[in-house]
């Protein structure tokens, strides 16, 4: 298993080595998300996080089968995004349990090396939490004004399975499809809000339908106003605010992972 662990820790390095370049061509969407965040991002952050652990604890109490992934059937536990982690705090769990068996005990002190690396680590993994946030609000919400309910619930559900790939348990995926439907509420309420219709004067040329001659002709029409609504910028901005409650949530669940690593060292 531990060639497994070691493989699955040089997977996330090259993958986040090859979006990290992505991520700084796009430096200025992150920007932008990053300007965008208010404290009640945070504080709604947060109230989604107790509601998605909540979920998920549940999922694994009452339906034990939800235990259950990819992960499990390696051999290997927790996100595999932060594979580097758990290998660089178990590091020193097993210097330990070494030293109790007789062999050399550890340097005592902070492993500092170990701490600067994890801290790096995780920076970088912020900082790119606005692509890909922003990749799946593309992926997973855009559009969803045109959906029905069922389909948009249907919509969540494929956001949390395809988790399943960073290897978390099935309860962990099926609550982040909960975290996934409100995202899209999100995105539905600034949709709705940005589309309102807009009063457009036109100059006095207005384009007819096409004539017997297979021609479109310019002819004079109506100055009456027309009312019009721009939907690729209200889907923009639909976008762009999920994926500011999106990112905002991924940094907490980093900035979590670090104070935990930096208290068990």
């Amino acid at each position: 298993m531990e060639t497994v662990r070691l493989l699955v820790i040089a997977g996330v390095v090259a993958l986040l080595a090859v979006r990290a370049r992505t991520a700084w061509q796009r430096r200025d969407l992150a920007v932008a998300v990053w300007r965008s965040i208010r404290p009640r991002h945070v504080v709604g952050a947060l109230g989604l996080m107790v509601l998605v652990l909540t979920v998920a604890l549940s999922l694994w109490t009452f339906v034990p089968v939800t235990r259950l992934g990819v992960g499990s059937l390696l051999g290997l536990d927790g996100n595999v995004i932060f594979a580097p982690i758990e290998s660089a705090l178990e590091a020193p769990i097993e210097q330990a349990e070494q030293a109790s068996d007789g062999s050399a005990s550890p340097a005592p002190g902070v492993p500092w090396v170990d701490v600067l690396g994890v801290t790096a680590f995780l920076g970088v993994l912020v900082a790119m939490f606005p692509l890909l946030a922003h990749a799946e609000e593309l992926a997973f919400r855009l559009g969803w004004e045109d959906l029905s309910l069922g389909r948009q619930v249907l919509s969540a559900l494929r956001f949390g399975l395809v988790h399943l790939i960073m290897l978390i348990p099935l309860g962990a995926a099926l609550a982040v499809g909960v975290a996934g439907f409100v995202y899209g509420r999100i995105y539905l309420a600034t949709y709705r809000r940005e589309a309102t219709p807009t009063v457009v004067y036109p100059a006095g040329r207005l384009p007819l339908a096409v004539d017997e001659h297979g021609f479109s002709r310019l002819v004079l029409g109506p100055r009456s106003p027309i009312v019009a609504v721009d939907r690729g910028r209200a889907r923009r901005e639909a976008v762009m605010a999920a994926t500011v409650w999106h990112a905002t949530f991924n940094t907490l669940v980093a900035v979590i992972v670090l104070v935990g690593y930096l208290s068990a060292v």
